[in-house]
């Protein structure tokens, strides 16, 4: 799918998921674009897999991954 596509169909997913009185929603993806909109209503799980993810020399960092996060776009 587009980028364009992409943003539209996680927009439309999110309102839903949102609104009162809704379904939970699960949104199953590779990969999401960044600086999507998200409310105080949704929660992001984000479950790494594989075989490159988790070596026994490195570990993630979730607070490392966001200071980098707002690094960049401080730096943009």
């Amino acid at each position: 799918m587009d980028p364009n596509n992409e943003r539209a169909v996680f927009g439309t997913i999110a309102d839903e998921a949102t609104s009162e009185g809704s379904s939970q929603y699960f949104l199953i993806t590779p990969k999401l674009l960044a600086d999507l909109k998200y409310n105080r209503r949704i929660t992001v799980l984000c479950v790494f897999n594989g075989e490159y993810v988790n070596t026994p020399h490195e570990e993630w960092n979730i607070g490392t991954f966001i200071q980098r996060r707002r690094q960049l776009k401080a730096a943009a």
